[in-house]
């Protein structure tokens, strides 16, 4: 599970022969056991349009996207990917998926693919209790990971009641994400508490070393992409 802003379904990096998947079978880990383990029913299968043209095709599927409930899991077929958002729907902004110029789940959600295409993502719309509630609380998920916090790592425990119990008394992890600061990490919210494996960054093209702008004292450095 991914807890993060939006996803963009359009983008051939989730679909045969892009991104991970070049060279190698598809997509193909949300079987329909995988389906029923999060309570995916027919109408819950989302399949976008993709003439290559974001603004285009979203366009022919508003009709499809206005039927997204916030709280409700869905599959785009085709892909390892499925979604739920817990934000309220707006009249500017559509559960799930990324908002133009929105990057960020698209990156993280990626990057757990691009480490293993076999892997069935999560995405969890929205930085808050709810969302953590439902990831560390769902039978079907093992691993969460969490990319936000506060920069500086001011202490606070936030919303963590649910990462404590899907970790500790659940058996999954998580991997907190260092904010994006040279401050130490210990205090913060996601990355800091034993119980979670604390992430920074680190220079891809450079030193391959911890990022500069990124937490001190972590347990792991890993690549954002």
């Amino acid at each position: 599970a991914d807890i993060d802003t939006g996803v963009n379904p359009y983008h051939e990096a989730y679909y045969a022969g892009g991104g991970p998947y070049k060279g190698r079978k598809g997509p193909s880990s949300v079987t329909p056991a995988v389906r029923k383990e999060f309570g995916i029913g027919p109408s819950q299968v989302l399949k976008v349009t993709r003439t290559g043209s974001f603004a285009e095709d979203r366009a022919r599927d508003m009709a499809m996207w206005d039927k997204v409930e916030p709280g409700k899991p869905y599959w785009f077929a085709g892909t390892n990917v499925i979604g739920i958002s817990f934000e309220p729907k707006t009249a500017t902004s559509t559960p799930i998926l990324a908002d133009p110029g929105d990057t960020h789940g698209v990156g993280t959600t990626s990057a757990v693919l691009n480490a293993n295409p076999d892997a069935v993502v999560v995405l969890v719309e929205s930085f808050g209790e709810a969302s953590e509630e439902w990831a560390f609380n769902h039978p079907a998920v093992d691993i969460v990971t969490t990319s936000y916090g506060i920069p500086g790592s001011p202490p606070g425990m936030g919303h963590l009641a649910s990462s404590y119990t899907g970790t500790v008394l659940k058996g999954k992890l998580h991997f907190g994400a260092a904010d994006n600061s040279p401050a130490g990490s210990p205090p913060a919210g996601k990355s800091g508490p034993w119980w979670t494996i604390g992430v920074a960054g680190v220079h891809e093209d450079t030193s391959g070393g911890r990022a500069t702008l990124s937490g001190n004292f972590v347990d792991v450095v890993a690549a954002f992409t």
